[in-house]
């Protein structure tokens, strides 16, 4: 009995090759630490947020990727509606860094922002960062 299920386990697996590739279906994304900074001219705030796809997954549509932020709520979500999207032009997706810009009149509190891709199917979303804004 032992024998036939080591064999079973391995029949299924090596029927399986490629999707070893990518093991994950939806892409595994992480929210990389922004830059804040005052503008070269007027007031308020520039940031410039970063993500990263680790993982691009496999069989799923890309519908949009990019930024959730908020400067109230600390656990940011694309249906929350106090929240601000910076989306990237091109949905095609890629491994590796990204980065998006955006300015905010408010100079003073915190920033609360992740990575996001949203699928046809479900958000896949990176971990929250807390970024102070600077007091100009």
């Amino acid at each position: 009995m032992r024998k036939f299920l080591v064999v079973a386990i391995a029949l299924l697996f090596t029927g399986c090759d490629d999707k070893l590739e990518y093991p994950n279906k939806y892409p595994v994304i992480e929210t990389e630490v922004a830059t804040i900074s005052k503008p070269e001219v007027g007031s308020g705030t520039d940031i410039n947020f970063k993500g990263k796809v680790l993982e691009l997954g496999r069989d799923y549509e890309v519908i949009r990727y990019g930024i959730v932020f908020s400067l109230f709520n600390n656990n940011p979500k694309l249906n929350d509606s106090d929240v601000f999207i910076v989306e990237a032009e091109d949905n095609t997706l890629k491994k590796g860094s990204y980065e998006l810009f955006a300015h905010v009149t408010r100079t003073i509190g915190n920033c609360y922002y992740r990575a996001f891709v949203e699928t046809g199917e479900v958000v896949v979303y990176g971990e929250v960062v807390t970024s102070e804004l600077l007091n100009n």
